[in-house]
């Protein structure tokens, strides 16, 4: 990120990482979870062979498919021998993800965020991940962020 940059003019293109940690369509769920576990992720874009953005799968998705109590007769409409574990993340996933480009100005990636109450905007180019702006990017970027503080720790109560 360029600090002479204002907040103002900052660009996607200027926060976000471009090294994304993605993850297939068939990639397993449990092969999804344990990676979100490994990386200290909350969600992975799903991308195909080329990288055209398919959707994202969060750890909320994950969540929500363990609690669901298994559809009777799972066993015997599945492939055979095919757990729930095995089932691929495409089956879980967010299919339209909240995307924007590299131009987006970062007042409307964070506006996206809190509308839509989520933590990652994923930056697409021609149909592409091209990278992704986290909600933690966006902290960051905060002028007083990367300030020396002090007492880290000290408040300030009005």
């Amino acid at each position: 990120m360029n600090v002479a940059t204002s907040k103002n003019a900052m660009k996607a293109s200027d926060l976000m990482s471009r090294a994304v940690i993605t993850v297939g369509p068939l990639t397993e769920i449990s092969a999804a979870a344990r990676l979100l576990v490994e990386k200290g992720i909350t969600g992975a874009p799903v991308v195909d062979h080329e990288g055209r953005l398919l959707g994202v799968v969060s750890q909320t998705d994950l969540t929500r498919f363990q609690a669901q109590t298994p559809i009777d007769g799972w066993e015997e409409r599945s492939e055979p021998g095919l757990s729930r574990e095995a089932t691929p993340v495409a089956a879980v996933m967010t299919p339209a993800p909240v995307t924007c480009a590299e131009s987006t100005p970062i007042d409307e990636v964070a506006r996206l965020m809190l509308e839509r109450r989520i933590h990652r905007v994923l930056v697409v180019t021609d149909g592409r991940l091209a990278g992704i702006v986290t909600s933690m990017d966006l902290l960051r970027a905060l002028p007083s962020a990367g300030a020396d503080l002090e007492d880290p720790l000290r408040c300030r109560w009005l």
